[in-house]
Formats: structure tokens, C-alpha cells, sequence
């Protein structure tokens, strides 16, 4: 009997595709509300690592010094 592999992960440019079908489901209640809270807080980590990487590969440039 065959074992079924799980699917690839989402890499690159898929995540946003994805990230923008999860919110469209959330605007059109197709998300029970007991689960937007897990929601939330998980994509408030994926925009706190965003930052953290943008800065790291990005630091701000400080004009006055």
C-alpha cells in the first residue's frame, strides 16, 4: 500500500498568496471565532519575524551621524 506524501511547504512568493486567501476567509466568516484568536497572535510572530528580518538585512540608516 502506497504511503501519501505530505504536500510541500509554501516557500517564497506562495506564502503570500496563501496569507491572502487566510484573509479572505477571515473577512468572509469562514473561520470559527474560537480559532481567530491562535490566528492572530500566529501572525502577529510572522510579522514580528518580517521586522526582525528586515532590520537585520536592512538596518535603518541614521542621517545625522
Amino acid at each position: 500500500m502506497p504511503t501519501q506524501q505530505p504536500p510541500p511547504l509554501p516557500r517564497q512568493l506562495a506564502w503570500v498568496n496563501l496569507l491572502r486567501v487566510l484573509a479572505r476567509q477571515l473577512d468572509g466568516g469562514a473561520v470559527h471565532d474560537r480559532h481567530l484568536l491562535a490566528i492572530a497572535a500566529a501572525a502577529q510572530d510572522v510579522l514580528r519575524a518580517a521586522q526582525r528580518r528586515s532590520m537585520g538585512t536592512h538596518p535603518p540608516v541614521n542621517r545625522w551621524e
